[in-house]
C-alpha cells in the first residue's frame, strides 16, 4: 500500500512538509540562481549586430520598439483574419508571438 504525500511549492522549489530532502537540500530546480527554474537565457556576444544594437540605447531602444510593432501587427492580423473570410487565423499569431519572444521576456 502506497501512502499519500502533500507538497507544496515555494517559488521554483518544492516544500516538503514532513524534511524529507534529497542530498540537494529542499527541494530542487535546474538553475539555483534562476526565478522561473527554467534556465538562464542564452548571453548576447558583445561583437554581434544584436550586442552593437544593445551598446546604443537609442537604437536599442529604436530596435524593441521596431520588434513590438512587427510582432503586434502579426498578432493584430492573426486577430483580423478570426472575422474576415480566409484560412490561417492562428499561424499570424504565433508568428507574432515568435517576433515578441526574440526581444522580451
Amino acid at each position: 500500500m502506497t501512502q499519500a504525500r502533500s507538497v507544496t511549492f515555494s517559488g521554483n522549489r518544492a516544500v516538503d512538509p514532513h524534511g524529507e530532502h534529497g542530498p540537494e537540500g529542499p527541494g530542487a530546480t535546474r538553475c539555483p540562481d534562476c526565478t522561473d527554474g527554467l534556465g538562464a537565457p542564452a548571453p548576447v556576444p558583445p561583437d554581434s549586430w544584436r550586442g552593437r544594437i544593445r551598446a546604443n540605447p537609442g537604437l536599442h531602444l529604436a530596435w524593441r520598439v521596431g520588434v513590438f510593432v512587427v510582432g503586434l501587427l502579426f498578432v493584430l492580423l492573426g486577430l483580423a483574419l478570426t472575422v474576415l473570410p480566409g484560412p490561417l487565423t492562428i499561424p499570424p499569431v504565433l508568428v507574432g508571438l515568435w517576433v515578441w519572444s526574440t526581444e522580451f521576456d
